[in-house]
């Protein structure tokens, strides 16, 4: 077993296999399962870490559930020994220099703030060669809000990252994807291709990813790595992808089966990255 210390608390985890046939609604990361998100109820920075603290290098994924989302990609892509992977999250909070208004709590996310605040604290400590980071769209931050405090947040983490990339968020389908998947599949387990596609589901999406463009541009480590188009290949959105995978498991968020087929792709695209 792998025993991890650090200066601040890092509690060990165990990483465990992935349970074939998970239905789409609980088919999500195993960090859901380690109680390392704990959403609107505290500010503790708590990470879930795999690996020595001895490895030579140290990978980070940091964001919401839009960032959580693309989990399975990291142990997959950066194998022990020669990496350690830390991972901290908190659902609906943004990577954002920003107070938010949470409707689902009616006042300011301040729980989300602190804890941000102290992720780029622990950050400073940790200095990861590699960062990903990854917020949804829909905070209903003005561009100004989105390209500034994007940078905010960002020029903490470029002083201390070797790397920097960040995910834009996925787009929201506008339905519930496995509710569309099972309403029309026919008992020999087909489905009509395009009974559970979103058209122009993209708008959003695109003006936060430019927003986030222009916010990173103004740093030589940070980089964008956009994934939308392998959710929704040429802009069009379904519930279920060509090759039969169910791709969310809600409305906004992608199964972890689907992020899993995409390993191939998106390590290929990594490899333009100096750092990978």
């Amino acid at each position: 077993m792998t025993v991890v210390t650090t200066s601040i608390y890092f509690g060990l985890r165990i990483l465990p296999q992935t349970e074939p046939g998970n239905p789409p609604r609980t088919d999500v990361p195993v960090i859901y399962k380690m109680k390392c998100d704990d959403w609107i109820f505290n500010a503790r920075v708590e990470p879930c870490v795999f690996g020595s603290e001895h490895a030579p290098k140290t990978v980070m994924l940091i964001g919401d559930s839009h960032g959580a989302q693309w989990f399975s990609i990291l142990p997959e892509i950066y194998k022990e020994p020669d990496w350690r992977i830390i991972v901290l999250t908190k659902s609906s909070c943004p990577l954002v220099d920003e107070d938010y208004f949470y409707p689902n709590i009616n006042q300011i996310y301040k729980v989300c703030t602190d804890w941000r605040n102290g992720v780029l604290d622990a950050l400073d400590k940790i200095k990861p060669d590699l960062l990903f980071i990854g917020s949804a769209s829909t905070y209903g931050f003005s561009e100004t809000q989105w390209v500034e405090g994007s940078s905010r947040i960002f020029e903490r983490m470029s002083k201390v990252a070797g790397q920097v990339l960040v995910i834009p968020g996925t787009p929201n389908l506008g339905f519930d994807g496995p509710g569309c998947v099972s309403r029309n599949l026919t008992p020999d387990g087909n489905i009509d291709p395009l009974a559970c596609q979103a058209k122009d589901r993209m708008q959003e999406t695109e003006l936060v990813r430019h927003y986030l463009e222009q916010a990173a541009s103004r740093f030589t480590n940070i980089h964008l790595l956009n994934l939308n188009d392998l959710v929704c290949p040429d802009g069009n959105c379904n519930a279920m992808s060509k090759e039969g995978l169910v791709v969310f498991r809600d409305s906004q968020h992608l199964t972890d089966a689907f992020v899993r087929a995409q390993i191939p792709s998106i390590n290929e695209r990594l490899k333009q990255f100096s750092n990978n």
